[in-house]
């Protein structure tokens, strides 16, 4: 079959980031014997909007049999009110753009659809839904299809595939994407072994970590050094810092090999051993990304995270002795939050010095997440359907207003400690336009770096 996958991910903020999962379907459609063509909607259209005249041009130049849309996610970095919309709305817009140039099967997939199928599907009005991993999912539907026994509706998830290997690597997407200054997203493992209470991780990853041999990362990390010669690479790993310490292995091998590539990735502020600092100092790290989350301990519990915040405070202190950027995000209005530990956060925030702080104020709610089930105990989110909007949740007795109020009060007068995020993002698309690359945020930190531009073939 002639397959057109498309990407739909119009989000930016607080970097474009590479259509890893649409990549990843369009390689596994290919295993499965199709000529697959993928195609992104957000470099299509220059990173300014839908161009409707490339879609039309991909329709009438490939010929397809059915169409995909992938939906990376649902809603911005920055939650539901960072003006980048809610991915619901996305989905049935795409779909209606599609049906008017075209009429055969549509089909949905994605992380973003994974965590919402059915009311996405419903919404949309594609003909079919595959929750769950590509891996697995797409090429068993594209057979079925082909074979004329699929089904209408949402197709059943399959168990999470015990390995999961190279995406598809299409150069002229990747240089779009590097020129813009976004990161490559590689992934090393997925799953999560934590369980925080909002995280929706587990739901789409399992809790069973599932880890890449090394050399073929380093692999794919080689490839891409060799189309964009010295790229921004980010670790899409839930939890880079595993608890069963893979990642060192990985960090080893990347500073043996000595790659012209800068690298980041999310870590829990906990597990560290002597020597690991430095390890990820040699192998190339742009900056450490904390999940911090919270900035009380009675909100870090609230959030069922397995650390202190004391806990943080040492790990920024090594990281700044190390002479590694680093930057924390954390969120109020979380459970058990309440005005005096919003006072005792702010208090602690403080003592964090050399790092950048993102702060953000309540939580989005996912279905199937522990964060919905005690949403619906307090009548903060619906009991069945009802997501057509997105719902966000503040710990009962704290008043959103007045939250915001305080924390733009107390961090707005600090360059490096960010509320609300669109803040920074105005700061990281200026300085996009003036051709500097990579995360951006340890330029505010006091010794950040100047002129990274990255080059390419």
């Amino acid at each position: 079959m002639r397959v057109l996958l498309l990407a739909v991910n119009f989000c930016q903020r607080p970097y474009p980031v590479y259509p890893l999962g649409a990549a990843a379907a369009a390689e596994a459609a290919r295993r499965g014997g199709h000529e697959v063509r993928l195609a992104d909607l957000l470099s299509d259209g220059d990173f300014a909007g839908f161009n409707p005249n490339r879609l039309r041009e991909l329709l009438a130049g490939f010929a397809p049999d059915c169409v995909g849309l992938s939906l990376r996610n649902l809603e911005g970095a920055g939650g539901v009110e960072d003006g980048e919309g809610w991915g619901l709305d996305g989905a049935a817009w795409a779909v209606a753009a599609l049906r008017a140039l075209w009429s055969g099967p549509v089909f949905l997939g994605g992380a973003g659809f994974s965590l919402l199928p059915e009311e996405i599907l419903a919404r949309s009005g594609a003909d079919y839904g595959l929750p769950g991993e590509a891996e697995e999912a797409l090429p068993a539907f594209l057979r079925a299809l082909e074979e004329g026994r699929a089904r209408p509706g949402l197709q059943a998830r399959p168990e999470p595939a015990a390995a999961f290997g190279f995406p598809a690597l299409e150069p002229d997407l990747l240089r779009r994407y590097a020129d813009r200054g976004g990161l490559i997203g590689v992934q090393t493992k997925r799953g999560c072994a934590f369980g925080c209470l909002y995280c929706s991780y587990p739901l789409l990853e399992g809790r069973s970590l599932r880890f890449r041999p090394t050399a073929e990362v380093l692999e794919e990390l080689g490839r891409l050094t060799e189309i964009l010669r010295a790229p921004w690479v980010a670790f899409a790993d839930a939890v880079f810092n595993d608890p069963a310490g893979r990642w060192r292995e990985l960090l080893a091998a990347l500073a043996e090999a000595r790659l012209p590539l800068k690298w980041t990735a999310f870590f829990q502020p906990t597990g560290f051993e002597p020597g690991d600092l430095e390890l990820i100092r040699l192998s190339g790290s742009a900056g450490l990304e904390f999940g911090t989350d919270a900035a009380s301990d009675a909100a870090l519990a609230g959030l069922r995270k397995p650390f202190a915040f004391e806990t943080v405070r040492r790990a920024q202190a090594e990281c700044a002795a190390a002479g590694l950027p680093a930057a924390h995000y954390v969120i109020f209005g979380g459970p058990g939050e309440t005005e005096a530990t919003v006072e005792e956060g702010l208090a602690n925030l403080e003592t964090l010095e050399r790092c950048v702080v993102f702060v953000s104020a309540g939580l989005s709610v996912y279905p199937h997440t522990p964060l919905c089930e005690l949403a619906r105990a307090q009548g903060l989110a619906p009991e069945t359907d009802g997501w057509a909007r997105p719902v966000l949740y503040h710990a009962p007795g704290l008043d959103p207003a007045a939250l915001k109020v305080r924390l733009e009060r107390a961090l707005g007068r600090r360059r490096d400690r960010l509320f609300p995020p669109g803040r920074a993002w105005e700061k990281a698309e200026a300085l996009r336009r003036m051709g500097f690359y990579g995360p951006l945020w340890d330029t505010l930190i006091g010794a950040g770096r100047r002129g990274s531009r990255s080059t390419h073939a």
